[in-house]
C-alpha cells in the first residue's frame, strides 16, 4: 500500500527539477507553524540535508486527507492536497532586497509581484506531475490527478514571523492503495460472537 511517503517523495522529486524551489519542499506536520525563521532553517537542515542553506522560494503541503468511498473503485482513495509556494516579501525571485523606490523608500517588488512569481511555480508544477503522470505510465499503477475537479490557486500574504507571501495551491489526486487487508485475518473475522443486544442496562434516564 502507498501513501504519504510516495507522496513525499514524488513531489520532492518533481520540484528538486524546479529552478526556483530547488528541492526545498516539506511536508508541514504542524500545518504551516514552521513558516519562522528559526524553526523553518532547522526543518530543512533536516529533511533536506543537500539542499542550500536558502530557505526560499520554497514548496510546502499541508498535511493530505483523503476520501474512503466504497462506492468508487476502492483501490484507489481520492487524496485532497493543500500547498503553499511562497517566497520573502518584497525580495526578489533569488532573494535580494528588491530595489527600493527612491521616492517612497519602499520595495519595488510588491506583493502582486510576489503571487505572480509564486503562481508560475504552483502552475508549472501541476504541468510537471501531469508530464510525469503521462510519462511513467502513473495515472494506471499508482497516482491519477483528478481532472474532474479544477485546481485552485488563492494569494497568500505576509505568513508567519518571515512574512512570506505567495500562492495557495489546491488539488485533487487519486493514490493506488490496493485493497489487501492488512491488519487482519478475514478467517478470524467470520468466527467473531457479536452481542445484538446493548451491553448498557435500561435504567430511568
Amino acid at each position: 500500500m502507498i501513501g504519504y511517503p510516495f507522496i513525499e517523495s514524488f513531489f520532492s522529486a518533481i520540484l528538486s527539477k524546479s529552478e526556483a524551489i530547488q528541492g526545498r519542499f516539506f511536508f508541514a506536520p504542524k500545518y504551516g507553524h514552521e513558516i519562522n525563521t528559526d524553526e523553518l532553517g532547522r526543518v530543512l537542515d533536516e529533511s533536506k540535508p543537500l539542499v542550500s542553506k536558502q530557505k526560499y522560494p520554497l514548496a510546502m503541503c499541508m498535511p493530505p486527507v483523503y476520501v474512503m468511498d466504497s462506492s468508487v473503485e476502492e483501490n484507489w482513495k481520492n487524496f485532497i492536497f493543500r500547498m503553499f509556494f511562497l517566497k520573502p516579501t518584497f525580495y526578489t525571485s533569488d532573494n535580494q532586497v528588491a530595489n527600493p523606490n527612491q521616492f517612497t523608500g519602499t520595495s519595488q517588488h510588491s506583493l502582486m509581484f510576489d503571487w505572480h512569481d509564486m503562481a508560475r511555480c504552483a502552475e508549472n508544477f501541476l504541468r510537471a506531475v501531469k508530464i510525469v503522470q503521462k510519462q511513467q505510465l502513473l495515472h494506471n499503477t499508482s497516482f491519477r490527478l483528478n481532472t474532474q475537479r479544477k485546481a485552485i490557486v488563492t494569494p497568500v500574504s505576509n505568513i508567519g514571523v518571515d512574512r512570506a507571501s505567495g500562492v495557495r495551491l489546491d488539488f485533487e489526486a487519486a493514490l493506488f492503495t490496493g485493497c489487501e487487508l492488512e491488519d487482519y485475518i478475514e478467517a478470524d473475522l467470520s468466527n467473531l460472537v457479536i452481542d445484538v443486544i446493548d451491553s448498557h442496562p435500561q435504567h430511568l434516564m
